[in-house]
């Protein structure tokens, strides 16, 4: 990597919110879920079992009303768990999912890499960190996208999230003309 003002550094020290927000718009642009959804031939469909829950439900009411006990416990069950199915088929709940994973990911990483120190110019990203270093070669960056909280760069092998927080302004406008130049001939930026 070459000294000088070509080259990029900054430090980043990873936020919980950021993170999440990173994980959840790549879900949501790239619709990974809705990819493997349709692979398996499913789609989210939460309304009829949501429906079917409550009329359940409603039924249960009314057997323990009249006490008919072992009907109204059967009921209930029924409706719980078509409630849950239905939460299951939900947007939501996949999102509280997604913020789980991502939660449990960003402090599994946090204890592992601390605060990392980045260099970039126009022949690499170098990332040093308390697991050692990673050099990603441009051409190793499959695409780049810009998210709220800054750039993430997808690789083959997994994605480095740069957020603009770190970056001075001068440093911000450098790093989007090298996106520029690199995605010329390569990746681009969505």
């Amino acid at each position: 990597m070459g000294e000088g003002a070509d080259v990029i550094r900054f430090s980043v020290s990873y936020r919980l919110r950021e993170y999440v927000s990173f994980a959840l718009e790549h879900e949501r642009n790239v619709g990974m879920l809705e990819q493997t959804l349709a692979a398996r031939g499913l789609k989210l469909r939460p309304l009829p079992a949501l429906v079917i829950s409550f009329l359940l439900g409603a039924a249960a009411w009314f057997a323990w009303a009249r006490a008919y006990t072992p009907l109204a416990a059967a009921l209930t069950i029924a409706a719980l768990a078509a409630f849950v199915y239905g939460a299951a088929q939900s947007r939501l709940f996949f999102e509280l999912l997604g913020r789980s994973v991502a939660t449990l990911a960003f402090f599994s990483k946090k204890r592992r890499i601390g605060t990392c120190d980045f260099a970039i110019d126009a022949r690499q990203i170098r990332r040093c960190a308390r697991d050692g270093e990673l050099v990603v070669q441009w051409h190793e960056v499959r695409r780049v996208y810009r998210y709220s909280h800054g750039y993430l760069l997808e690789r083959a092998t997994g994605s480095i999230a740069i957020p603009s927080r770190c970056m001075t302004q001068d440093q911000l406008d450098r790093f989007a003309a090298l996106l520029r130049s690199q995605t010329a001939t390569g990746p681009g930026v969505f």
